[in-house]
């Protein structure tokens, strides 16, 4: 039901109704919320391993799953994101935050997707046009269940930055930071609250 009220969020985009579009996709996370209940995250994977080794005598666990990553303890973690111009393994981080318990996830082709005829093609897909999506290099956000920073990272690839901005906004405990194709930096409040200098 959510994965329909999402497509049909996005039909509304499509057809220059954004306000109906967003709101649709709120009634999307408000459903996954109600289904999962406080327990969010028991119903996918990440979540799932990082609260059965939280729940034991562990003081703290953190799991890294290619991108997604869930901290839960009572230690905050420091975690450097990746600059998507340059995906080098030696490569310092474009920006570095705190996590305490809760989850910080990125979306984006800079390490994922294809080269056709000498040019990169993102493996992020625009469901509204079939493309792959070109105007946001990256979007990592902060959230307190690993489900929901994932969603909102891929939503606010596909989305154009004021778009993502303004729904990511609009739920309240997520922080983003979008990256785009030209090297722009978007983000809010809660984001640059867990910033390092």
């Amino acid at each position: 039901m959510g994965t329909c009220l999402n497509n049909l969020g996005r039909l509304y985009e499509e057809c220059g109704q954004l306000d109906r579009g967003i709101a649709l996709h709120r009634k999307a996370v408000a459903l996954r919320q109600d289904v999962l209940g406080d327990h969010e995250d028991t119903a996918f994977s990440l979540g799932n391993l990082g609260v059965a080794l939280a729940s034991g005598m562990i003081d703290g666990i953190t799991v890294n799953a290619g991108g997604d990553l869930l901290h839960v303890g009572e230690e905050p973690l420091v975690v450097g994101i990746e600059n998507p111009h340059r995906p080098y393994d030696n490569e310092p981080p474009l920006v570095r935050i705190t996590l305490q318990t809760g989850a910080v996830a990125t979306s984006g082709g800079a390490r994922r997707g294809w080269t056709i005829d000498g040019t990169w093609y993102s493996h992020v897909i625009d469901p509204r046009t079939g493309e792959p999506v070109d105007h946001v290099a990256q979007a990592s956000v902060v959230a307190p269940h690993a489900s929901r920073a994932d969603a909102v990272a891929t939503i606010l690839t596909v989305m154009a930055p004021h778009e993502g901005a303004a729904f990511a906004n609009s739920l309240g405990d997520v922080g983003f930071m979008l990256v785009g194709s030209d090297g722009s930096i978007t983000n809010n409040g809660y984001w640059k609250s867990r910033e390092i200098n």
